[in-house]
């Protein structure tokens, strides 16, 4: 399965959800992670801004930052040719897109209407959890 994972998802992460910290590290050990230029830059300006600065958030933010790096693949994405409700989400739906994942997991499913993501399905962390253990105690 190949994934991409919003930015809110590593915040929730740094702020001590267990149901998103479960899904971040079951991803990158269970399936692909796709990521672009674009996608790392925001989410290291997100996770390194001065209203995060508690010890214990940035501790986890690097964490994540390092293993994001490392096992992520990433690839260029492509244009959408038209505009999302929240325009900073464009950036993964066109990853997405590009990396031929099959899900975004992201804590804002609004944002991505099922309309504008075509094959891509919209997950939120617990959603994907639920379905992909559930896949892999087959």
């Amino acid at each position: 399965m190949n994934l991409v994972i919003d930015c809110n998802v590593f915040i929730s992460v740094c702020l001590g959800s267990d149901t998103c910290r479960a899904a971040v590290e079951h991803a990158h050990v269970n399936h692909q992670v796709c990521c672009s230029l674009a996608t790392l830059q925001e989410l290291e300006s997100t996770l390194l801004k001065q209203k995060f600065q508690k010890a214990w958030f940035q501790e986890n933010a690097l964490h994540l930052l390092a293993m994001h790096k490392r096992y992520g693949r990433v690839i260029t994405p492509v244009a959408l040719g038209f505009s999302m409700p929240d325009p900073k989400d464009e950036i993964y739906l066109a990853t997405a897109m590009a990396g031929q994942a099959d899900a975004i997991i992201t804590g804002n499913l609004k944002h991505f209407p099922p309309l504008l993501c075509g094959p891509v399905r919209i997950l939120s962390p617990r959603q994907y959890l639920t379905e992909t253990r559930h896949d892999c105690s087959r």
